[in-house]
């Protein structure tokens, strides 16, 4: 307990009387744990081994003996262990301690200057590298966004010229129809002329043969 009221004491001393509050929690469960301990061996040494108050003398006083030198044995590594973890906590913090403390002073250590410098170092490549990967991020978007206009575009383009293809093989087609019709027409017409001139003709050379066969039985 004295050592570790030095400790806080030179801790508190260098923070300008304001110890941190990991010292204060761990002094308080240190002098918490000591006063247990203590009610606990008080109580053990006033009880028997059966756990009555003694009013007589026992029969194994050897075991009598050592049950307190156990107990205190007891105590003993339980405050090495409190010590232990609050040098553990004092070296955690000393760091913030000493920067507390050169702060206060306006004087930084050469340990928390290494630390500050690499920090600043370690954070401008850190920004350097995060807007490096943002202009490349973007430059990427872009061009896939170019290129996907691009393609929208040449599909425009090439439904447009098929749609034109289209219209101009419908044009031409129609066109073909009507020549082939007006070609047609007149073909047609010479067809019925002659079918009526043919047709006109044999029934002449019918008349003509069935008046010429009257004749030639009325002469004979």
């Amino acid at each position: 307990m004295k050592s570790s009221g030095d400790l806080l004491q030179l801790s508190s001393s260098k923070a300008k009387g304001r110890p941190s509050p990991s010292m204060r929690t761990s002094a308080s469960s240190l002098a918490t744990a000591a006063g247990a301990a203590a009610v606990s061996v008080r109580q053990r040494l006033a009880k028997g081994p059966s756990g009555c108050v003694e009013t007589a003398a026992a029969p194994n006083a050897m075991q009598q003996q050592q049950q307190p030198h156990l107990l205190l044995l007891q105590l003993l590594l339980l405050l090495q262990q409190q010590q232990l973890l609050l040098l553990a906590s004092m070296k955690s913090s000393g760091d913030l301690l000493q920067l507390s403390s050169s702060k206060a002073k306006g004087r930084p250590s050469p340990s928390m200057r290494t630390y500050s410098c690499s920090t600043k170092r370690d954070a401008a490549a850190a920004a350097a590298v995060v807007v490096v990967v943002v202009v490349v991020v973007v430059v990427f978007m872009l061009r896939k966004e170019e290129q996907q206009q691009q393609q929208q575009q040449q599909q425009q383009q090439q439904q447009q010229q098929q749609q034109q293809q289209q219209q101009r093989k419908k044009q031409q087609q129609q066109r073909e129809k009507k020549l082939q019709q007006q070609q047609q027409q007149p073909h047609q017409q010479q067809q019925q002329q002659k079918a009526a001139a043919a047709t006109a003709a044999s029934q002449g050379w019918r008349c003509c043969l069935s008046i010429e066969r009257r004749r030639f039985r009325g002469c004979g």
